[in-house]
């Protein structure tokens, strides 16, 4: 593996596999194991999928419908990973996965990685890890005979077709992972008392930040990103 690269972008999310593509001569440095965890571990589906530009993102919606993970405006956003990964080594994506950039040091990078610590040096190095000051949301699928009430900061709309619906728990920037999970039983406990029948399926794996308004969305951005400059 190279050692020096024009652009380094730390965190593996749709953006960043687009901004590798268009600046190219880049590396993205991603903790966990697959591309795209923005998304699929928020489990954060997303909308206004039609309002995209560059080819190479409408080229990866299209094969989501095809591969039938858009069905009549439902998404599934796990099962965008695995296209998305056959999308990053189509377009040659440069992916360091299971790492995490441990120091920036002007120029450098240090990475742990599962073979233990290596050492990047780039012209930029750009850090795209979630800003954590700002509002963040934990999403899970539940199950109901109907779409179960929300209320300010709890959210629920459909997900899939059938009886499965998202719920959004928004939380502030410093919740903890902990918290978050606390919070999210206790928002179930109180609608259950409601909807006797509403039974928790899956929690998302991590949090999501609504700084796209979906995954292929954040992909275009990445894409559009070295004609704006970054």
């Amino acid at each position: 593996m190279k050692r020096h690269y024009a652009s380094i972008f730390i965190g593996g999310g749709y953006f960043a596999c687009g901004a590798a593509v268009s600046n190219g001569n880049s590396l993205v440095v991603e903790p966990s194991i697959y591309p795209g965890s923005d998304f699929a571990a928020g489990f954060h589906p997303g909308t206004d999928y039609a309002m995209l530009e560059h080819p190479f993102a409408v080229e990866f919606y299209e094969e989501l419908i095809r591969r039938k993970v858009i069905v009549g405006g439902f998404v599934h956003p796990v099962a965008m990973t695995p296209v998305f990964a056959l999308w990053c080594i189509r377009h040659e994506v440069n992916l360091l996965l299971s790492s995490a950039a441990t120091e920036i040091s002007g120029n450098s990078l240090t990475v742990f990685s599962t073979d233990g610590l290596h050492t990047f040096t780039a012209d930029r190095i750009i850090d795209l890890r979630p800003d954590e000051t700002g509002r963040k949301y934990l999403t899970a699928l539940v199950y109901s005979p109907s779409l179960p009430p929300g209320r300010p900061g709890l959210r629920f709309y459909p997900l899939l077709p059938g009886n499965e619906f998202a719920l959004e728990l928004e939380l502030p920037g410093a919740a903890t992972w902990e918290e978050a999970r606390r919070k999210l039983a206790e928002a179930c406990r109180r609608t259950s008392t409601k909807r006797p029948e509403m039974r928790l399926l899956f929690t998302g794996t991590g949090f999501h930040y609504k700084k796209y308004p979906n995954a292929v969305a954040a992909l275009d951005c990445g894409l559009r990103s070295a004609e704006n400059g970054v």
